[in-house]
């Protein structure tokens, strides 16, 4: 993590024991105002790890290794737009793109 000035502040590993091309290979900032979780894509894993952005703790991970609906091979690419939708691409014989809907969108956590 660096400050908006460029000085280092910290870092953090995501999945050391992840052998092959490793387990971040895109981020994307989550929509709340704080942009308190990172949502990493993990190629090699083939998931969505929701990681809390002030400390690195997986808070919780989306989809696994499939060709179906919600599952990834290869995710290689992820973003987000204002709505909080999330877009995931695939490399390799994956060759596709999958749009994620926020449901709760806008509503209050109470």
């Amino acid at each position: 993590m660096f400050t908006k000035q460029g000085k280092f502040v910290k870092e953090f590993t995501l999945r050391p024991e992840t052998l092959g091309m490793g387990s971040a290979w895109q981020f994307a900032f989550s929509t709340d105002e704080r942009q308190t979780f990172l949502l990493v894509a993990d190629g090699e894993n083939n998931v969505i790890w929701s990681v809390r952005r002030d400390d690195g703790v997986v808070q919780g991970q989306t989809g696994h290794n499939g060709r179906n609906a919600g599952q990834f091979h290869w995710l290689h690419q992820l973003v987000s737009d204002s709505r909080g939708d999330l877009y995931t691409g695939e490399v390799d014989t994956g060759k596709r793109l999958q749009k994620f809907v926020l449901v709760n969108r806008g509503k209050s956590q109470k």
